[in-house]
């Protein structure tokens, strides 16, 4: 083998060796299971809602939500999300949800009813931790309401922007 081979393989693999101790020595993201979230946009306006998220498997999640406007509107729902790329807290989602959902108007009085529900979204965990979360979606929710009913029979579930913190 002449020299200028042997000179090039111990410099490619000298480049591999550097390459391979860089990316060990990254700081890897924090291990994170949980986003406990909210809206703040919303909150400024009187749009109040939390959102608790929990991985369960490797592609689904579990999340227990309340909103409320006051003297309008008041929810409590539990839903399940689906991550197809398997990055659950970290991705595009499906999801279906189940709830208490109770409205007020002046005309009807308070009402409130079961509902159940499917919606689409998308989060992401920034930082070099991955300890902030900003989730945005969009669903719909059919209730179980009454022709006499103060609440709707189909309620959107929109989700501006929820911001949030991964642990």
């Amino acid at each position: 083998m002449t020299t200028l081979p042997r000179l090039t393989l111990i410099a490619a693999v000298a480049l591999c060796a550097g390459t391979a101790q860089a990316q060990t020595q990254e700081a890897a993201p924090a291990a994170t299971h949980q986003v406990l979230s909210t809206n703040p946009f919303g909150d400024l306006l009187t749009w109040w809602n939390v959102e608790y998220e929990r991985t369960v498997g490797p592609a689904t999640t579990w999340v227990a939500s309340a909103s409320a406007i006051p003297s309008e509107y008041a929810s409590a729902s539990v839903m399940v999300r689906w991550y197809p790329a398997q990055t659950p807290l970290d991705g595009f989602y499906l999801g279906a949800h189940a709830g208490i959902f109770s409205f007020h108007d002046y005309a009807h009085g308070a009402d409130t009813v079961p509902g159940a529900g499917l919606d689409v979204g998308r989060a992401w965990l920034l930082g070099r931790q991955q300890r902030t979360s900003i989730s945005l979606g969009f669903g719909m929710t059919r209730l179980a309401a009454g022709s006499r009913s103060a609440a709707p029979s189909v309620w959107p579930v929109p989700r501006l922007i929820n911001v949030g913190v991964a642990f």
